[in-house]
C-alpha cells in the first residue's frame, strides 16, 4: 500500500441524513437567518461529491499529501439555506450577528451544549473560510453543483412532511 492520507470534508449533507433534515427544518422555519447579505462560504459538501472526491484520491496516479481538506464547493450562506429550506432567509444586521455569536461564545464556555448550540449559529451566519485544497490543484471538481442542494431540501423537506403526515 502506499502512504495513508487523511481525508477531511466539511459537513457532509445528503437527504437522508438527520443533520441535513434538521437543518432543512431550520431552513424552511421563520428562525432561518443569515448575517448581512449572507455572501460568507458555508463549509459543507454534498455526499456525491465527498464520494466523487474520496475516488479520486483512490485512483489518482499523483501522490497526496497526508492530510486532504475538501475544498469550497462554492456554496455561501445564504446558498445553503435558501436551497434547502426553499425559502428566502431572514438578513440579520452584521454589528448585532457578530454580538450575539460573541454573547454566546462566552456563554458557551460554561455549558458545552451551549457551546455547540454557539458554533452551529456562528456558522450559519458568518460561514467558514475554507482554504486551498490538494484536490482542486490536481483538476478535482465537485461533479453535483448547486441544483443539487435544491434538490436535497427538496427531498428532506418531503421526508419531513412524510414523516408528520404519518404521525397524524
Amino acid at each position: 500500500f502506499g502512504h495513508v492520507v487523511i481525508y477531511r470534508p466539511p459537513g457532509v449533507h445528503d437527504a437522508g441524513r438527520a443533520m441535513t433534515r434538521a437543518l432543512a427544518r431550520l431552513a424552511a422555519s421563520p428562525l432561518s437567518s443569515v448575517a448581512a447579505g449572507g455572501k460568507r462560504n458555508a463549509a459543507q459538501a454534498q455526499l456525491a461529491n465527498v464520494a466523487s472526491a474520496i475516488v479520486f484520491l483512490a485512483l489518482t496516479p499523483a501522490s497526496p499529501p497526508r492530510i486532504v481538506l475538501h475544498p469550497s464547493e462554492g456554496l455561501t450562506t445564504h446558498d445553503l439555506l435558501l436551497s434547502l429550506g426553499g425559502r428566502e432567509p431572514r438578513h440579520v444586521p452584521l454589528p448585532l450577528a457578530r454580538g450575539l455569536v460573541t454573547t454566546l461564545t462566552l456563554a458557551g464556555r460554561r455549558s458545552s451544549r451551549l457551546a455547540a448550540h454557539s458554533r452551529r449559529l456562528e456558522t450559519m451566519w458568518l460561514g467558514q473560510c475554507q482554504g486551498p485544497s490538494w484536490l482542486q490543484t490536481q483538476g478535482w471538481e465537485p461533479p453535483v453543483a448547486l441544483s443539487g442542494w435544491r434538490d436535497i431540501g427538496r427531498a428532506a423537506r418531503s421526508a419531513q412532511h412524510q414523516q408528520s403526515g404519518e404521525a397524524s
